[in-house]
């Protein structure tokens, strides 16, 4: 093989890797902590922290709350309820692709 076929495959096999590296981008995991653990026995008015620091491979994320979207972008949030009974909260993750993910979890306020 001559050294310019050599150069060649060198210099694609570069330019493969580059494209790959920007835009080979894992998809985003969301994934959430609650304390109190025990999210089916919070009391009314008991402050519950949300964590996302389990989540993967994001650029942003979003909470909502029971039916309010947009709720807050911060990792880590404490929310209060107002109200009994069954409550959602959804975190949804995305990456520098736009790909998102939600994670959901439902849990009882008493």
């Amino acid at each position: 093989m001559s050294i310019m076929n050599m150069k060649s495959i060198i210099v694609y096999t570069l330019m493969a890797m580059a494209l790959c590296l920007t835009g080979c981008v894992k998809e985003p995991t969301p994934c959430f902590s609650t304390t109190p653990a025990n999210i089916n026995a919070l009391k009314l008015g008991q402050p519950m922290q949300l964590d996302a620091a389990c989540s993967k491979d994001y650029t942003t994320l979003n909470w909502q709350i029971d039916t309010i979207a947009n709720y807050s972008t911060s990792p880590s949030i404490t929310v209060t309820f107002t109200t009994t009974g069954t409550h959602t909260v959804r975190l949804t993750v995305v990456n520098k692709n736009v790909k998102g993910h939600t994670i959901e979890k439902t849990f009882q306020v008493i």
